[in-house]
Parts: C-alpha cells; sequence; structure tokens
C-alpha cells in the first residue's frame, strides 16, 4: 500500500511532540488552540492521547483548572491570539501560573515579532522547550490532506480583495505546503498550471504566484536545514508537485456524481465528517451519529464504489451479520460450560457496534435514493452527461441539449440549486451565452437575482459568460477518449474529469511544458534534478530535525517497505487552488492503484457542489477577507445564500428503516407529450432516445 500521510502525521505527533515530553513526574496536560486541535483529532482520539500519560486535554480559549504541579505541551499555531492566551497562563506573580513549566510546540514557524514577545513575557523563565514542528495541515485521508484555508477562495479570485492581499494569502497556503512538504521528507520539482495561451479572460490562475512563492519558501528551508538540503541534491525518486488551479476543470465541482461519497456529501446533510440519524430503542426512536472515516470500515470498502453497487454491498454484509448473530444465539443455547458461554458474550458488544454501523450506511443509502426520485436526479443527470462529454449515451454528437435541459426548468420537482448548476454546466460548455439569452434562461427558470450571480460570477473563475453576438463556441481541447471505471454499465457516469487526463499525460511524459512549465529546477533527461546553489549551512536551533524526514523512511511493516520499493515512479503530489472534489480525491486512489505508484492530492478545500455555489455567489460581496474562521477564534462570515437540500423521502421512519433490497432504481416520470417551448433559439434537435438510469 501507499504512503499513508495519517500515519506520518500521527507518528510526528507521538514521537516528536508527545512522547519527546517525559516529566519526573510522569504525568503532563495537553493545550492545543482550535488550529492544532484539528490538526490532532485528524488523526489521533483522546484514549490514544490518554495512552501517552497525559491527564488531560484543554482548549486554551477555554477557562480550566490550574495543575501546578505538571508541566504542560502547549501545541499551537503561530497566531497573535494563541500567544496572548499563552503569556496570560504564566503571569509574573510566583503560584499564579497554570502549570509547573511549559514545552512549546507551534505548527509552524513563529514570526519573529511574536517570539520577541514571548521572550520579553514573565513565561519565559517557564518554557523549557521550544519547537516548531511544520505541521500546517490536515490529513484527511490516506492520500489526500487540506492547508485549512476555507477563506482562500474569496481572498484568491474576489475582485473585492486587493492584490497585496491576494499575495498575502498565497504567501499562507505557500507556507503551509512547505510544513507538508517538510513533514513527508520530500524536496519536489514544481510544475504549475497556467492555462491555454490564447486564451482571452483578464481572470487568470493564481498557480504561478503560488510556485514562485513555494520555490521561494522551499529554497528558504533548504538553506535552514541540512537534511533538508540533501532531498534536493538527491539524483533520484524526487518527486512531482502539480499545482493546479480551479479553473482547470470547474464541471467538477457542478456535475452529480454518483459514487457513495461524492453523492452523500452531495445530496445529504453531513456535518464535517459526521452523520446523524435514529434507531428504534427500549424507550422509543435514538438519535444517532457515525463518523465517516477511517476507522468505519463499510465507509472504506464503500466510499468509492457507484451507489448500486453500494447498496448490493450493505445488503449483502447486513444480512450475513444477522446471520451470524442467528448461529451466535444458537451456539448460546448449546453452550455446554461457562468459558463456551463467555465467549459467546463477549462477541455481543461487537456485534452491537456492527448492527449500528450497518444501520448507518443503510439509512444513508436509503435517504440518497429517496432523493435521487423525489429530486429528479437521473432526468438532470442524463443532460448533464450530454453536456459535459459533447455525447449522447450512444456515442452521438450531443445536439438536442437545450431542448433537453429546457423541459427540466419548468419541473417543480427539480430544486433551484440543481436548475442553477445545469445552467452553468451548459454555459461553461459553450463558453458563454448571449446576454439576452442568459437572461431568458434564468428567468425561465426561475432563479432568484441573488443566487444567479453564482453564474455571472464563473467570469472571476476564467469562463467567458456573455458572448457577443456572431461569436462562436469555445474550442474544445481534443483529447484521447478516456472512460470511467465501470461506465460501460452505468450511463450517468460517463464524463471523466480533466485530473484524470493531467495525470496520465504526466505520467505518460507528454504534459504541455507551455502550460504546465516548471517553477525552479527541473529534471534532467535521466531523471536527475540540476544542482543549484551552495551547500546549505546546519540547521537553526529554532528548527527540527526529526528522523522521519531522512530519505527511505517508512511507517508499517516489512512487507508494505517491500510493496513500497516495488511502486513504480517517484511519488505524484496535486495541490488544487481553490477546492477539489471527492469525485478528483477517488479518481487519485484509483490511479494510484493502476498505476502501482504513490499519488497524492491536496487543496485549499473539498467543495461540495452547495459550497461551491455558496462561494461563487459570494465573490462579489464585500467582506472581512481576513476574518478569524480559518483559525476557530470567531465564527467569521456567513454565507450570502445557504443552498441545501430538502429532508430525503422515506416511507418508514428512519428508526424502522431495514437494509434495502438490491432492486431497480425508480424509474423517473414520463416526459410531457409537449414539452414548452425553448426560450432561446439552438439548432434543429435530433430525435433523443430514452435513456437508460444507472442500475
Amino acid at each position: 500500500m501507499p504512503t499513508n500521510l495519517k500515519q506520518i502525521v500521527q507518528k510526528r505527533l507521538l514521537d516528536d511532540m508527545i512522547r519527546r515530553v517525559q516529566p519526573s513526574g510522569r504525568w503532563k496536560v495537553l493545550i492545543v488552540d482550535p488550529v492544532s486541535m484539528k490538526i490532532l483529532t485528524s488523526v489521533l482520539n483522546t484514549f490514544q492521547i490518554l495512552e501517552e500519560n497525559v491527564t488531560t486535554i484543554e482548549l486554551i480559549s477555554k477557562k480550566r483548572q490550574p495543575y501546578r504541579q505538571q508541566e504542560a505541551i502547549y501545541f499551537m499555531a503561530p497566531l497573535p491570539e494563541s500567544v496572548n492566551l499563552f503569556i496570560q497562563e504564566f503571569p509574573g506573580s510566583m503560584g499564579q501560573q497554570m502549570y509547573k513549566c511549559a514545552h512549546m510546540f507551534f505548527t509552524s514557524s513563529l514570526p519573529q515579532e511574536l517570539f520577541d514577545k514571548i521572550l520579553k513575557s514573565s513565561s519565559r523563565h517557564l518554557i523549557k522547550s521550544f519547537t516548531e514542528l511544520n505541521l500546517d495541515f490536515i490529513p484527511l485521508e490516506a492520500q489526500a490532506f487540506s492547508v485549512l484555508s476555507t477563506q482562500s477562495f474569496y481572498r484568491l479570485y474576489s475582485p473585492e480583495v486587493s492584490r497585496d492581499d491576494v499575495q498575502r494569502e498565497i504567501e499562507r497556503i505557500a507556507s503551509k505546503l512547505s510544513t507538508f512538504m517538510a513533514t513527508i521528507g520530500e524536496y519536489p520539482y514544481i510544475r504549475c498550471y497556467e492555462g491555454p495561451k490564447d486564451t482571452e479572460s483578464q481572470h487568470g490562475p493564481k498557480t504561478p504566484l503560488l510556485g514562485a512563492e513555494l520555490h521561494r519558501q522551499l529554497e528558504t528551508l533548504v538553506k535552514n536545514d541540512s537534511d533538508f538540503a540533501a532531498l534536493k541534491e538527491s539524483n533520484t525518486d524526487r518527486p512531482t508537485l502539480l499545482i493546479l488551479d480551479r479553473m482547470f476543470d470547474l464541471t467538477a465541482p457542478l456535475i452529480h456524481e454518483f459514487t457513495y461519497q461524492a453523492m452523500v456529501n452531495d445530496l445529504l446533510d453531513i456535518d464535517g465528517s459526521t452523520y446523524k440519524f435514529q434507531l428504534d430503542g427500549p424507550n422509543g426512536p435514538e438519535d444517532k451519529e457515525v463518523v465517516l472515516d477511517e476507522e468505519d470500515h463499510l465507509w472504506m470498502e464503500l466510499r468509492h464504489r457507484h451507489i448500486a453497487e453500494c447498496i448490493n454491498d450493505i445488503t449483502a454484509s447486513f444480512k450475513k451479520l444477522t446471520e451470524n448473530k442467528a448461529a451466535g444465539a444458537d451456539a448460546g443455547q448449546k453452550a455446554g460450560n461457562l468459558n463456551d458461554l463467555r465467549d459467546v458474550v463477549t462477541q455481543l458488544p461487537q456485534y452491537m457496534k456492527e448492527k449500528d454501523l450497518h444501520s448507518a450506511h443503510i439509512s444513508m443509502a436509503q435517504d440518497c435514493m429517496g432523493l435521487y426520485s423525489k429530486l429528479k436526479i437521473p432526468d438532470i443527470a442524463a443532460v448533464e452527461q450530454d453536456i459535459a462529454t459533447g455525447e449522447t449515451q450512444d456515442g452521438r454528437p450531443a445536439k438536442s441539449v437545450l431542448g433537453d435541459l429546457v423541459p427540466l426548468l419548468d419541473e417543480q420537482e427539480v430544486q433551484t440549486m440543481d436548475k442553477l448548476r445545469l445552467l452553468m454546466l451548459y454555459l461553461i460548455d459553450r463558453g458563454g451565452l448571449l446576454q439576452e439569452d442568459r437572461t431568458k434562461l434564468v428567468a425561465h427558470a426561475q432563479i432568484p437575482p441573488d443566487m444567479a450571480t453564482a453564474m455571472t460570477n464563473l467570469e472571476f473563475m476564467g469562463v467567458p459568460v456573455t458572448k457577443e453576438p456572431g461569436q462562436k463556441d469555445r474550442k474544445k481541447p481534443k483529447r484521447k477518449k478516456k472512460t470511467n471505471k465501470g461506465a460501460e454499465e452505468f450511463a450517468l457516469s460517463r464524463h471523466v474529469i480533466n485530473l484524470r487526463y493531467v495525470i496520465d499525460e504526466f505520467v505518460d511524459g507528454v504534459l504541455d511544458m507551455k502550460e504546465y512549465p516548471f517553477y525552479g529546477d527541473q529534471p534532467n533527461a535521466n531523471g536527475s534534478g540540476v544542482p543549484t546553489g551552495p551547500k546549505a549551512p546546519p540547521s537553526t536551533l529554532r528548527g527540527t530535525k526529526p528522523s522521519w524526514q531522512k530519505k527511505g523512511t517508512t511507517t508499517g511493516s516489512t512487507s508494505s517497505k517491500q510493496e513500497l520499493a516495488s511502486r513504480k515512479g517517484a511519488k505524484l503530489f496535486i495541490f488544487i487552488v481553490g477546492g477539489m472534489t471527492f469525485s478528483e480525491i477517488r479518481n487519485i486512489y484509483e490511479l494510484s492503484d493502476t498505476l502501482n505508484r504513490d499519488i497524492f492530492i491536496g487543496s485549499t478545500q473539498t467543495w461540495a457542489p452547495r459550497q461551491m455555489l455558496s462561494s461563487l455567489q459570494g465573490l462579489t460581496i464585500r467582506q472581512d477577507a481576513w476574518s478569524d474562521v480559518d483559525y476557530g477564534y470567531n465564527i467569521g462570515p456567513s454565507p450570502i445564500i445557504e443552498f441545501t437540500r430538502p429532508a430525503p423521502a422515506s416511507n418508514a421512519p428512519k428508526s424502522q428503516r431495514t437494509a434495502p433490497a438490491p432492486t431497480q432504481a425508480p424509474t423517473p416520470a414520463p416526459a410531457p407529450q409537449k414539452p414548452p417551448k425553448s426560450p432561446v433559439k439552438e439548432e434543429k434537435p435530433e430525435k433523443k432516445k430514452k435513456k437508460k438510469l444507472f442500475f
């Protein structure tokens, strides 16, 4: 299996922070701020931390009981708020401090002014150790990470933000990316998406700025850390970082995806990674919740599979579970001694845990399919696929797209959000619309003007929104046709996202050098990097030189190390400025398996379609771009409009749900015999065959 980002960060936190502090009194306290708490809880649960002789885990912004006989680990982001709160914990009066002494660990480099502020405070005498960890990112999954910049989209693409503030945000992202590379011990070649050179848009990708700034920061790290400098001098296995901009593919965040993880986050109300549902209990319905992470084996097995396959697999797994329970009950009745009965009883808690887990996924699958039918998702997705692929299901040119789209704009069951997504996909595909035509379509769909700004604001993502009379449709780049896994079986999953083309072209060595140039040194024909600059000096005292940074260090067993050695090619890192999608994350895993290569993806945030629409809509609203929403000390600006889904349709209360039978999906209602007339002119449509569903 490939390198696991969660395991790397977990090992880093345990070995280089928590286990590194060994007080004489054995016990210690762990203090975190809102940012570091997200990093910590992404890889460690409370029990794992308390096992390391930690008596309590506290948030620095909350009032706490002092433990003046215990030493404290402070794990914080280098923020003024966190530093000020720390200084208040250790006033000048003896006996008034919160803890015996402090061991300070920062997620990234502490600005000099904050470092000086700590040195001038009364707390300096009680600081026993000081370390900058270089851990300013969250490992979302084994091969996916985030740099904690939920406001980046506004800061980078809004016309209300100044160039200086754009550069400030670029520097923040570059700093977080450099900590990521330092943590995993890699100095990559950097290639950035610059877009087609013939584009007429005034709003280009932000990747050139980020590529240049990241190269500068990595070079600074090379000068300050001899171990990291050695990575650059390595002649083999240097990875590549491809920095992409969200504008390289705006179809992916808008189109309906029918794999489990993407569909759940699109259609259901998921709080972060938590799903809430109800089960029958002894006193009536009980509220339950399940965290959709790598501790959930069903989630891991199902998340990248098509919803049709998931329903069949959940049904089979639930049936097997109940059969095993029945066999266990029978064994209990036949138990011949206390040891046999004890074995049966000890299996009961695990059975109840599995029962709740299966119930959660049964509930999610039923909710998804209820909304799939209720909101006419099959009809919507059929048109989306024709727009995105340019072909009908049977491989003919899609010439009747507008004629198929307009009737859906009249359907009351189709949500306004889905109508807007359809129109945005159509506009992107056509390279803009006549202003008169766009206005007619928006009015026909009855989309409120404030919601419709999400479509007009595509202009700031490099999309030509308004087309002049007589202007031709944009030419699509010619690429070798690809198919998604299972596309032959599922007609609503034909579209292949751009990321898959980019990675395939990179692996084949044909990725356009003009559109994706190098920043900094680049490999020679034999694959080695071009050495630049003198040998780096010894590392700074404020840094840290953990053993995991050394080349070849891996986590796991000997067999996993042998498997890692057999993987083909150097690591490949993808970073998407402006948000990544669940379909892009899924493709990373699929390509990593297919190519037998370590591939990772990261971004400023992960998009569900409604979040993308809300952020696009807010680009032209003046707001505080530098609120503390990323840091957690304040709530930050609210979405201008909440794009929400209705409650799932179900024939029975959630508490009474059982495993869904692997039957055919609901057939959408037949189209009216006389569809509404299109509000804009289009070529004469061809006769269209009835679409098949994905079941």
